[in-house]
């Protein structure tokens, strides 16, 4: 059978004959995209094409009209494509029919050896993966401790808000960026992507100030009616003090005073992050895995020697 090549993919022709198709990055309309994007009940900035340029290579699945598209974060080692989560992001969310939906799972099988992607609401999959959020329209409180806290951090801490990322992009790469083991090229993504976001006035920084330093920081993202929580640091001292309770703090009091409906946390599966969250009310929501691993042998092989 016939095939085409189109920056890197190997597209046999007859997938132009279904109802979806996948299209590299270069082909996507991005005012159609973004404005599908934009108008959906979808929430998830980090799907906005800017956002995605920030972090990842890129392509999707779409319909001609635009009425379906999935973003598919990949990366392409020794010739072998695999459709993999991108950094500092949750999930890679699809906007359209869920009958549209099936139909791209099974075209990027045929594309993609490996894939590990992450959507809100999604079949099939495996839903074992879940984040933190608060409902403002919904009863929450505090624990007793947090409270406690962020009393605490209230008589030694002041806050403002800034449109400046780098000090915390600094802070962040001297403290958690070290400790979680990233790779180096995540910081260039994590600065980029913040960029973008302060660019467009989706993203806003909470600083935590001591005597005129800075001891903490946060990184929110605004988009549609809710707001979302990206990174945060703050040094050893000051953690100490519940510079990190006082923050989010702020952070949540600053939404509400927005007139957002929901603030998300970023959400994690280890238990000491989720409990931190929870200290604040927030509950969780689960959401879905999609992956399968067809990796030649010879490449699952090298991923144990690198691993080692």
């Amino acid at each position: 059978m016939k095939s085409l090549k189109l920056a890197g993919f190997r597209i046999n022709s007859f997938l132009n004959n279904i109802n979806v198709k996948l299209v590299f990055r270069d082909k996507i309309d991005v005012n159609k995209w973004d404005a599908e994007v934009a108008s959906s009940d979808v929430q998830n900035p980090l799907i906005y094409s800017w956002a995605l340029d920030a972090t990842c290579e890129w392509c999707a699945v779409i319909k001609e009209d635009y009425s379906f598209i999935f973003p598919i974060p990949f990366v392409k080692k020794f010739g072998v494509q695999r459709a993999l989560q991108q950094a500092y992001s949750r999930q890679m969310d699809y906007i359209g029919s869920s009958e549209d939906f099936l139909s791209a799972i099974e075209l990027i099988k045929k594309e993609f050896a490996e894939c590990e992607l992450r959507l809100t609401d999604a079949d099939p999959g495996i839903t074992d993966q879940k984040f933190q959020f608060l409902d403002f329209n919904l009863d929450y409180k505090y624990k007793s401790n947090a409270d406690r806290l962020i009393k605490r951090a209230s008589k030694l801490f002041s806050y403002e808000t800034s449109a400046n990322y780098q000090p915390l992009l600094k802070l962040y790469s001297q403290n958690s960026f070290k400790k979680f083991h990233q790779p180096k090229s995540n910081l260039l993504k994590l600065d980029n992507l913040m960029l973008r976001m302060i660019e467009r006035k989706k993203g806003i920084v909470i600083n935590s100030m001591h005597q005129g330093e800075l001891v903490g920081s946060l990184f929110l993202i605004q988009d549609k009616s809710t707001m979302y929580y990206l990174i945060g640091d703050s040094n050893p001292n000051s953690k100490k003090e519940g510079v990190m309770f006082g923050l989010m703090n702020e952070a949540i009091n600053f939404a509400k005073e927005k007139g957002l409906s929901r603030f998300d946390f970023g959400g994690s599966n280890v238990d000491s992050v989720a409990q931190f969250y929870k200290k604040f009310g927030a509950i969780d929501q689960y959401y879905t895995r999609i992956t399968w691993n067809n990796l030649p042998f010879w490449f699952k092989i090298l991923k144990r020697l690198k691993k080692s």
